[in-house]
């Protein structure tokens, strides 16, 4: 079954294009009547559409305007509303909101006082290299 698949794929791909042998030309076309001197070859003509029609056929449709907007409404005065106070609430007394305890810092890590020692002793520094010198004045043991 692939075989046949294959081979039906094969045959879509290619376009199934043949030539029978027995349509071929069996002379070569006639080649065009010489030129005489003094003849010029013609040149081809290249025309132009007009830019109006170039520009029409180029660009999409126009779309439909929109239509505008309706005329606003003339306003009415708004009628004076009646003045009412509101009635006096006794003041809510709300509990006091529990106060939230904040977790205290974790402590300050411990000085670096053993960088230097792991440039020497990891970084391979000598003890008077002026990695060793610059080591001890930047954090300073």
């Amino acid at each position: 079954m692939t075989a046949v698949a294959a081979l039906t794929v094969c045959g879509c791909v290619s376009g199934c294009v043949s030539v029978d042998a027995r349509t071929a030309p069996t002379q070569p076309p006639a080649t065009p009547p010489a030129r005489q001197q003094g003849e010029v070859a013609p040149q081809p003509q290249i025309v132009q559409a007009p830019a109006r029609e170039a520009l029409d056929t180029a660009l999409p449709p126009d779309a439909p305007s929109p239509s505008p907007p309706p005329p606003p409404k003339a306003e009415q005065p708004e009628a004076p509303r009646p003045h009412h106070h509101p009635r006096a609430e006794p003041p809510r007394h709300h509990p006091a909101a529990p106060r939230k305890q904040h977790p205290r810092p974790a402590p300050a890590p411990p000085a670096s006082g053993g960088i230097c020692a792991l440039g020497q002793g990891y970084g391979g520094w000598q003890a008077d290299s002026p990695e060793a010198r610059i080591c001890r004045e930047a954090y300073g043991n």
